[in-house]
């Protein structure tokens, strides 16, 4: 118990020493939680990662489609339609890890069958989204039955370093205006990118307060199972 309680402590500090510049788009977000779906809550500030021209440097994203490796992220929801996979590099000069990273589907006009939640910037329709995490044989700790994130460019270790590619998988992906599943052009999120055509999702990263928040709650939880054993 005292080692994990030292744990604790230790990332806390961690993540303190690495609170982040505040970046030129922040939103406020609510979450809808469906409860037959992975269990999170993104509520109150974030910043939202894009491509160039509108995002700036410090929030910036490069984003392109690859080919799917054949994994199914959420197999009990997969209705066998399109899976595409994802690659998105770290451009901001900044690190973030696994438990801190989301995607949100432009809606009404993306849907897909591997999410998690319902997300919304305030004041419009949320989108449906996913932790971007790993699969427990890949080193996932979070528990989640959706493990979309299947590869890193480092180490497979769920921290997002500056330069480095994470890839993910959306299952049963769909655009109503045949948007690649890599475009993250446009500012808002859910609703608030409707009819953009720059834009079929957003990926979003909670303030450093909120993301240290998660995160412990993710090692307690975690560090529950492990004792339950």
């Amino acid at each position: 118990m005292k080692k994990h309680i030292i744990c604790l402590a230790l990332v806390a500090a961690a993540l303190f020493t690495l609170v982040r510049p505040a970046g030129a788009w922040p939103l406020e977000v609510y979450t809808l939680h469906d409860p037959i779906q992975d269990n999170w809550s993104l509520a109150g500030p974030v910043h939202e990662l894009g491509n160039a021209p509108l995002f700036p440097a410090n929030e910036l994203i490069e984003s392109w489609v690859v080919p799917w490796g054949g994994w199914i992220p959420c197999p009990t929801d997969y209705k066998g339609g399109v899976v595409v996979q994802v690659a998105m590099r770290n451009l901001t000069g900044r690190t973030f890890y696994e438990g801190e990273v989301y995607y949100v589907a432009d809606t009404p006009e993306t849907s897909l069958s591997n999410w998690d939640e319902w997300v919304g910037q305030v004041g419009f329709a949320p989108g449906q989204a996913f932790m971007i995490d790993r699969p427990a044989a890949l080193g996932g700790q979070w528990g989640q039955n959706n493990t979309p994130l299947v590869a890193e460019s480092f180490l497979m270790d769920g921290i997002w370093q500056p330069g480095e590619v994470w890839e993910f998988v959306i299952q049963d992906y769909f655009s109503s205006w045949n948007g690649s599943p890599a475009a993250f052009g446009s500012l808002g999120v859910g609703g608030a990118s409707l009819g953009d055509r720059v834009s079929t999702g957003s990926i979003l990263i909670p303030e450093p307060g909120t993301a240290m928040l998660l995160l412990l709650g993710g090692w307690l939880a975690f560090g529950t199972r492990r004792r339950s054993r």
